[in-house]
């Protein structure tokens, strides 16, 4: 894994991290490809921000120049892992730039021709393909592409036709221009369904098909054979079921291209998949584990009311409390440095009992709630009940003694049955997760490593903050990946999300929502441990 690849910032990367991803791979395997990439990387952006004489800018929300980058990349990423691959000689440099125009240009039919203002470009989502094909040529001609080079690439955008089952017969002279073909519309499969925030963009690509059902005619489009949504919701709620019906097939027939991720990134793991199961199935737990708000509490338990609330947070902000100002690198410093002074500060609820808003009592119970929901509580078996007291009862020493954080880790992994378990931290720059305290069978993960952001569960969970888990056997993984099952949960110091805690692979049984609610009650214990630990080090 490069190094960029492993530091891609939260949430989603910036274009020009993704765009400089894309060319560090063009560098260091078609290092004679790179000047004509950058080029093609540059007008592709020009292009989408209505700086040719052609095109209006796009004004689409789904089939974004984000999106084409982010398939432009995930393509690069398959080629490159192609050619690491045991058996598989190195793709020719005229492939590799087939492949890239390819995937940069698959969606450029969503731009309007300049001067027309009818619409965004959803109108074209039934007509798009063959409009970006002839962008494609038109653009890579004048800049004097060879003439195999742009078929090829034309030919590969003709495979990401999303309403028609890719036909491959006849289409290619070789094994190795159908591999890179099929790499592009796998890649623009696996991207967008990877994006961490594709659920959300989902509302933009409804959007895309009204207009376009607007402009072609609902009638017209179910003669057709076009199955017609009718809220973005409804799309929502069938995500599963399109990546089981129309996404898992379809990377059947391009021959599962998506294995040679698991080839680039190693150790056996496609953060594409990773993220795609975490987005498939984060909606179906809800909120079962996510850490609520003190304040949210409080009111539901009807000692305080919201108005108060809101002062209380007012207040609390204007006091410019020391611990909520440190930046994650001075967070992340003082953690190592464990020394004995303890930083003034005031939460929510002490300002509360100040206002005189709520008793001691009051703010007791809104705190065991928050670390404790009394749901969960009814549920926790004996076994269960004495090992999270023998972990709170180390976690009081583990400022003297911190490799019993370690041993809170192993117990973590006996307690919900698993073969290995992390600590990830959120690197100084949060641009990546930092593997901080590796246990148990953890072949995968060593001490140090980063883990990009934007990709992973690991990432998932710390870019949504909110809790996810995955299982290679709720969808169907490529061949060779061995993701496994794994769980995770944010990890808060400070009220602020800086890392994440994760388990790998329930030896007996699949991951459950009452494994994920206790590993969110030991994320917190944990929490505020190391919360007392940086207090004392920011006092130094």
């Amino acid at each position: 894994m490069s190094r960029t690849d492993k530091a891609s910032p939260p949430h989603q990367p910036s274009r020009q991290v993704t765009i400089d991803l894309i060319l560090e791979i063009a560098v260091a395997d078609y290092p004679a490809t790179a000047a004509m990439t950058r080029k093609l990387l540059t007008d592709l952006t020009a292009l989408f921000a209505g700086q040719w004489e052609s095109h209006e800018p796009c004004q689409v929300g789904y089939h974004t120049l984000d999106h084409a980058l982010d398939v432009a990349l995930a393509t690069a990423r398959m080629i490159a892992g192609w050619k690491r691959s045991p058996g598989n000689d190195s793709l020719p440099e005229q492939l590799f730039l087939s492949g890239i125009a390819a995937a940069a240009f698959h969606d450029a039919g969503f731009m309007k021709d300049k001067g027309d203002g009818d619409g965004n470009g959803g109108k074209y989502t039934y007509t798009h393909v063959p409009r970006s094909m002839d962008i494609a040529e038109f653009y890579l001609t004048a800049q004097g592409w060879p003439a195999p080079t742009i078929a090829l690439a034309a030919k590969a955008i003709s495979l990401t036709e999303f309403h028609e089952r890719p036909n491959l017969t006849g289409l290619f002279d070789s094994r190795e221009e159908e591999a890179v073909a099929c790499m592009v519309a796998t890649a623009d499969l696996v991207a967008q369904m990877a994006d961490i925030d594709y659920m959300k963009r989902i509302n933009n690509l409804f959007h895309e098909f009204e207009e376009a059902y607007a402009f072609e005619g609902r009638d017209s489009l179910s003669a057709r054979g076009i199955f017609i949504f009718n809220s973005a919701q409804e799309m929502i709620d069938g995500t599963i079921g399109f990546y089981e019906n129309f996404v898992l097939p379809r990377l059947k027939d391009l021959g599962r291209m998506d294995r040679y991720l698991i080839t680039f990134f190693g150790e056996g793991r496609n953060l594409y998949f990773e993220n795609i199961t975490a987005n498939l199935t984060a909606h179906l737990i809800g909120k079962a584990g996510q850490r609520r708000r003190l304040g949210e509490i409080l009111e539901e338990l009807g000692v305080v009311s919201g108005e108060k609330i809101k002062q209380a947070l007012g207040q609390q902000r204007s006091n410019g409390n020391s611990r909520s100002r440190l930046e994650p690198l001075q967070l992340n410093n003082l953690l190592l440095q464990w020394v004995n002074q303890q930083l003034p500060q005031k939460g929510l609820g002490d300002i509360l009992i100040e206002m005189k808003a709520i008793s001691p009592a009051d703010l007791r119970k809104g705190l065991l709630s928050q670390f404790l929901p009394p749901d969960l509580a009814d549920h926790l078996s004996g076994r269960e009940w004495r090992c999270l007291l023998e972990i709170s009862l180390l976690l009081q020493h583990i400022h003297i003694n911190p490799w019993l954080l370690g041993q809170v880790m192993e117990m973590t992994t006996e307690l919900l049955d698993c073969e290995a378990s992390t600590i990830l931290l959120a690197s100084p720059d949060r641009q990546g997760l930092v593997v901080m305290l590796p246990s148990g069978l953890n072949k995968n993960m060593h001490r140090g490593d980063i883990i990009p952001v934007d990709k992973g569960l690991e990432g998932w969970v710390f870019s949504h903050d909110r809790p996810a888990l995955i299982s290679d056997k709720q969808l169907e993984a490529p061949v060779g990946c061995e993701s496994g099952s794994a769980m995770a949960v944010p990890l808060y110091l400070s009220g602020a999300c800086l890392g994440v805690v994760e388990l790998f692979n329930k030896r007996q049984a699949e991951f459950a929502e009452h494994d994920l609610r206790i590993l969110v009650l030991l994320a917190g214990m944990i929490g505020s441990t190391l919360e007392i630990v940086v207090s004392h080090a920011a006092g130094s």
